[in-house]
């Protein structure tokens, strides 16, 4: 039950630059791949309804996210809040937290097609847990297929994914 985090400079006429880091580097950076097509894409789920689509955006930003025959359509503008996000959803937000379990997979295979060139995935599991990756390569005139390594998903419980955002 955290609730603040002080850093504090003590002594006389000290003077200087802190830099204090909250998002770790990234230890993945994934490009697309070469050899990876449709038949590959392996996000759990059965049909176009489940899981749900979702989107998040702070105030001054926004997103929107419509369900397609392959997936999900994320719209957003950043503005000055830098960030807005869309993806998946497991949870139905009416229960406890409903998740599904990656621990069938050796790697997530899953196709993206669009603007801009870089952008974070970001995976929660039902404590609210996260693992991040950033996806390098997108373009906005063709699909391409990124595989993860369900390895690259420390710091989360792989057997209870409920979110996977964009």
């Amino acid at each position: 039950k955290i609730r603040l985090i002080y850093i504090i400079v003590e002594g006389e006429n000290q003077t200087g630059t802190l830099m204090v880091n909250r998002i770790p580097t990234p230890r993945w950076i994934l490009q697309p791949s070469s050899t990876l097509g449709l038949q590959d894409i392996n996000i759990p789920g059965q049909g176009v309804s489940y899981p749900s689509v979702t989107h998040i955006a702070p105030d001054g930003a926004s997103a929107g996210a419509e369900s397609t025959d392959r997936g999900v359509k994320i719209t957003y503008d950043t503005k000055d809040a830098g960030w807005a996000l869309g993806g998946f959803s497991y949870d139905d937000f009416g229960t406890p937290v409903e998740s599904v379990s990656f621990s069938g997979l050796s790697q997530l295979v899953f196709g993206i097609k669009g603007t801009p060139q870089k952008i974070k995935l970001e995976i929660k599991d039902s404590s609210n847990n996260s693992a991040v990756v950033y996806l390098n390569g997108i373009d906005p005139n063709q699909e391409k297929f990124w595989s993860m390594p369900i390895s690259a998903l420390s710091g989360i419980d792989k057997t209870k994914i409920s979110f996977i955002y964009f």
